[in-house]
């Protein structure tokens, strides 16, 4: 693990740098400052102490001088960051080969998403990309369809063991709020019980889509859609109901104004 850095390797390193390098550094000093809104649950395995102190100061840090929300390779460097300030044994995967598991924690593999469009919503959670699909192309007939996604999809979701978002709500343009959310892999797994019938027809682009349920009392509701994409050929999830995830934790914070950033 990495010495912790102190005040006074940070007065060594002041004097080795330029003014306009001293007022960025101060403005990022200036944001840490900032009081930041945290609603953590307590039984979390993620947040402990340590990780959490990391992972806020990373993202105030961010938004000292950005208004841009977090992007995936900015939340897995932070997240692997965090990890090691706890004490894990966190290492990023870059396999573009064989895609799957983004950060591998204490040896379990983790799959990192963000989302942050305009229409985010509370109670549903998209994700964009749950994986590329080329063969999304081959697939003509619902039977099609439901043979390739409940075999590719599930030996997808099998390469890693759980799955993290980090959702950014616009709150003001000089507020943000982020929502660390797991999404549980047994949800998504549900896709291998999909049938033809489930499966709507071809489109002209090559796609099609499913409704996953899931019991409710003595009915059922939709849990999640599951859309194959022929257009752009991958695979993305709409309408997750929130209830059915794990919300770990939320951070609301000051952001620079976007003329600003």
């Amino acid at each position: 693990m990495k010495r912790m850095k102190t005040k006074e390797d940070l007065h060594a390193a002041i004097l080795t740098l330029s003014p306009a390098q001293i007022h960025i550094l101060t403005e990022m000093a200036e944001a840490m400052k900032d009081s930041i809104g945290q609603t953590l649950v307590s039984d979390s395995d993620i947040l402990v102490t340590a990780f959490v102190d990391h992972f806020s100061n990373r993202l105030r840090m961010h938004h000292a001088t950005h208004s841009e929300k977090f992007k995936k390779k900015a939340f897995e460097f932070a997240f692997h960051s965090a990890c090691i300030a706890a004490g894990r044994k966190s290492v990023i995967v870059n396999d573009p080969t064989n895609p799957g598991a983004d950060v591998i924690v204490d040896g379990v593999p983790f799959s990192l998403k963000t989302e942050a469009a305009a229409s985010i919503h509370d109670e549903h959670i998209s994700i964009s990309k749950l994986m590329e699909a080329r063969w999304i192309r081959e697939c003509l007939t619902r039977e099609d369809f439901a043979r390739e996604t409940t075999r590719r999809v599930v030996a997808h979701l099998e390469k890693y063991a759980r799955i993290l978002m980090l959702r950014a709500f616009t709150l003001s343009p000089t507020e943000i709020r982020y929502d660390l959310m797991e999404i549980p892999r047994e949800l998504l797994l549900k896709i291998s019980v999909l049938k033809p019938a489930d499966f709507e027809e071809r489109t002209e682009n090559g796609s099609s889509r499913a409704d996953v349920y899931v019991p409710e009392g003595k009915g059922r509701i939709r849990a999640f859609s599951v859309r194959l994409d022929g257009s752009v050929e991958k695979v993305t999830i709409s309408g997750l109901l929130t209830v059915l995830c794990v919300r770990h934790g939320s951070w609301k914070m000051k952001t620079v104004p976007p003329e600003e950033s």
